[in-house]
């Protein structure tokens, strides 16, 4: 069969690259990523390497002298090119009269899909120095890009920013010379010299380069008009637009980004390394986040400055046109070879987004490049000098934090961390460089940071950097006073541990979970602290949705048997009364301690299993091994803490308490532990104090803090205490909880009617089926009782609750309703079957 002939080139049968064939005998084509005015773009497997490539054609209809030549060029001076932040190019051959190239092949998606997020300043600093690194690396092999655009930037699942397309790049000793014959590249994106028609050299790239960090930090490009030509020569008046105008680019960016759109060249950073430079000294004030208030100005809008809330979104990569040519030639180039065709089976496998964002803390997680299981051995962190700013009498906070951090992080299991001593050294900005640090140090992850000191206020910032891409991964803010600073460098360094280590472990298991699983994860993982756990937007749902998509992923493992437990503690309400949730939380715990026992989560959900048996040895040996795992796990020194506490070991239950809100200051219910153990002494002032920070810190205990001021107006015989505790509670509220609880105050401001009282109370426990919420409503049944001297129903309710899982000696032996009973025959064999029970927490250490 004749082959065919387009003009004056004849092409061979078979030499058009078709999925599914095997093309120049060499590659099979696997996808078309997309189709241009000059081309076409593969994905292809090179079968004598054996390596995934990408494919790129020069159309027949396209391929006059001019064309082939820019093709040609476009191998010549890309392979000049070696860094990690330009894309390889392999080859340059021909195939039954069709021309093609082979080059890296990038697994992600271009910056213009990306830019429909709007990255926050920090994720734009960070992808806009990585392309600076890539462009110097360009300019000092001879190569200017010429044509720099979002669509000519990948974005690998890793965090890898990757710089394409060298089309119509050109060397440094070309470029002495005038352009003719039409000027190239993308109008939008063109320096002035560019637009004119005359000699470019490196600073043309960062011109354009600068552009795209506008564009990323407001949605659009300074320059308007009303066509290409308007806009390509609107950047020729004398005044640069008004940056300040949008009130998106932080006020430290706005220098650097005049100076790098400079009209005249000579006002512009001479290379892409020195407006790098410039960019690295406003990422260390943007990390910082201390700048928000005075040295940001008026660039304060909540939604940008505050850590990402919201999580990972699934970006598909568009298709779009490559190089416009002003004054003649294609109207279109070849596409980058990841703009994906609408119906390219790729496109949905490639939407992915560079980062998952923590919600709490502004984690950047880049995602899976492999479906590979989880790296084994111990991952490799340094933790660096964090850099001071203060006194300089106060300047040993630094290396004292700098040994707290390293010995805390050390204990925790899975992390390898570098000794202080070796990282000590390491003070200056200009030693920090990410990569070159993991090389040096043989690590894969830095944690770096400010300290600033005003008075007795002080503020760190820390940060955790990959060092295979520089990229940032989590950044956080801590507040402290410089009151004790032994205490300080206990309590901050313990905290920014714990901080870490949540993230690490989401980190160490990425490789498992594609985008979608990792939202639904940080969408249970919020839901989950903030106590939504049941129905189809609680933690449970959205941790399955995890397990669905990623069998394999354990932190989702240990995060829903955790939410199983408390989601089975809560009461029932009519969407999950056919749901058993006993069954559903042994199966998740059970499953988790199989396929996650080295999570702490998995262990204080265990912990939490063997509370409602009563087995109360197992349960403290449950949460000492989370504390093996995690020396600075929050939930289970909160957990540990209060079983202590219960179990007359105040001592010890209080240190773990103040410990648990020092490392998560979120868990705000630990301030009612502390309370309640100053009003069971008596210390009402005490209790007083703790319950208003409690009330002003946080709503979302608010129900049960008034539950709470209730109960110790019983205990201290107040009715306008408890009069208005009730009055804070919603009669009408929807919430089961909250009727629950509204239901202890009434009794006690009304006649005693007992008969009613059981009736009510056998109503409100029909719906309780864990154990330990069932010992505490018995609880509450106890109080109202020996509020009215109903001895006999009070010692009932005290033994059922004994028959349960009641371990509260504490309350017991100090709630002041029952000092009348103390005496009593049955209080006491009670009191002795509790305290067995919490022996068993006491041999457990």
């Amino acid at each position: 069969m004749a082959g065919e002939t387009h003009g004056d080139v004849t092409l061979s049968d078979g030499a058009t690259p078709a999925v599914g064939k095997l093309f120049a005998d060499r590659y099979e084509i696997e996808a078309l990523l997309g189709r241009g005015g000059m081309g076409s773009v593969y994905r292809a497997l090179d079968r004598e390497v054996g390596e995934v490539v990408a494919l790129k054609t020069l159309d027949i209809y396209a391929a006059d002298d001019k064309a082939v030549e820019r093709f040609r060029r476009e191998v010549r001076l890309a392979r000049r090119v070696t860094h990690r932040n330009t894309a390889r190019t392999y080859d340059l051959g021909e195939h039954g009269g069709l021309r093609f190239l082979t080059m890296e092949y990038v697994e992600g998606h271009s910056l213009r899909a990306w830019l429909a997020r709007r990255p926050r300043p920090l994720a734009a600093v960070e992808v806009t120095l990585q392309v600076a690194a890539g462009l110097q690396a360009a300019h000092e092999a001879g190569v200017i890009h010429r044509d720099l655009k979002p669509s000519n930037i990948m974005i690998e699942a890793s965090g890898r920013v990757v710089i394409t397309d060298f089309g119509i790049a050109r060397t440094s000793e070309a470029e002495g010379q005038s352009q003719t014959g039409g000027v190239l590249g993308t109008p939008a994106y063109m320096a002035p010299e560019q637009v004119e028609g005359k000699p470019v050299d490196p600073r043309t790239d960062v011109y354009a380069l600068a552009l795209i960090l506008v564009e990323m930090l407001t949605g659009k490009l300074p320059f308007s008009g009303g066509n290409v030509f308007a806009v390509a020569m609107a950047r020729l008046n004398p005044e640069l637009p008004e940056l300040r105008a949008s009130g998106r680019i932080p006020e430290p960016l706005i220098g650097p980004i005049e100076r790098a759109l400079c009209r005249d060249p000579e006002g512009r950073f001479r290379s892409a390394a020195a407006f790098a430079r410039a960019l690295e000294r406003v990422r260390e004030l943007l990390g910082d986040q201390t700048l928000a208030g005075a040295e940001l100005g008026g660039w304060q809008d909540a939604d940008d400055w505050a850590p990402a809330s919201d999580p990972a979104e699934t970006l598909a990569s568009l298709a779009e046109s490559g190089v416009g040519e002003l004054g003649g030639g294609d109207a279109a180039e070849a596409p980058t070879q990841h703009s994906i065709a609408e119906d390219s089976p790729l496109r949905s496998s490639s939407a992915t987004q560079l980062t998952a964002t923590s919600e709490r803390t502004g984690l950047r997680l880049p995602m899976p490049t492999t479906s590979a299981g989880p790296r084994t051995g111990a991952r490799a962190l340094a933790v660096l000098p964090f850099r001071y700013r203060g006194p300089a009498d106060s300047d040993f906070i630094a290396d004292a934090l700098l040994d707290e951090l390293t010995d805390v992080l050390s204990m925790t299991r899975g992390l390898k961390v570098t000794s202080s001593g070796a990282t000590a050294r390491l003070t200056s900005a200009g030693d920090r460089d990410p990569r070159s640090l993991g090389t040096e140090l043989g690590v894969e992850l830095v944690v770096d940071g400010t300290i600033q000191l005003a008075g007795e206020r002080l503020r760190i910032a820390a940060r955790m950097l990959d060092v295979d891409s520089g990229f940032q991964l989590w950044n956080e803010r801590f507040d402290g006073q410089l009151e004790d600073v032994f205490e300080l460098q206990d309590k901050m360094g313990k905290r920014i541990a714990e901080a870490l280590r949540v993230e690490l472990e989401i980190f160490e298991h990425r490789e498992l979970a594609d985008v979608e699983a990792i939202e639904s994860y940080l969408r249970a993982r919020q839901a989950k602290i903030k106590w939504r756990l049941r129905g189809p937007d609680g933690a449970v749902t959205h941790y399955r949705a995890v397990l669905e998509r990623a069998p394999g992923f354990k932190p989702a493992m240990a995060g829903l048997a955790l939410a199983c437990m408390r989601a089975w503690f809560m009461p029932e309400d009519e969407r999950d009364a056919d749901i058993d949730w006993a069954g559903v939380a042994k199966a998740a715990v059970e499953h988790a301690m199989a396929e996650a026992p080295n999570f702490a989560e998995t262990q204080i959900a265990a912990a939490s299993w063997a509370v409602q048996g009563g087995f109360y040895r197992e349960a403290a040996a449950h949460l000492r091994e989370a504390l093996r795992i995690a020396p600075t796990s929050a939930l289970a020194h909160e957990y540990l803490g209060r079983l202590q506490t219960e179990a007359a070991h105040p001592e010890l239950g209080i240190s773990h308490l103040e410990l648990a809100l020092s490392l998560d200051p979120g868990l705000h219910w630990c301030l009612a532990d502390l309370a309640r153990y100053k009003a069971l002494r008596g210390d009402y002032d005490g209790y007083t104090e703790l319950m208003d920070q409690l009330l002003t810190q946080t709503e979302r205990h608010h129900a049960t803090a008034q539950l709470m001021q209730m109960r110790v107006g019983a205990w201290r015989r107040d009715a306008a205490r408890v009069r208005e505790a009730l009055a804070q509670l919603d009669p009408d509220s929807s919430d089961e909880g909250a009727r629950t609880i509204r239901q202890y105050g009434p009794p006690l401001l009304g006649p005693y009617d007992p008969e009613a009282l059981e009736q009510e109370h056998a109503m409100m426990l029909s719906v309780v089926k864990n154990g330990r919420l069932r010992t505490f409503m018995h609880q509450l049944f106890a109080e109202q009782a020996a509020f009215h001297g109903d001895r006999e129903r009070a010692v009932a309710h005290l033994h059922e609750a004994g028959q349960l899982v009641l371990v509260d000696l504490d309350w017991l032996d100090n709630c002041p309703l029952f000092d009348d009973l103390r005496h009593d025959p049955r209080f006491v064999t009670l009191r002795a079957k509790v305290r067995a029970r919490c022996e068993q927490i006491w041999a457990a250490g």
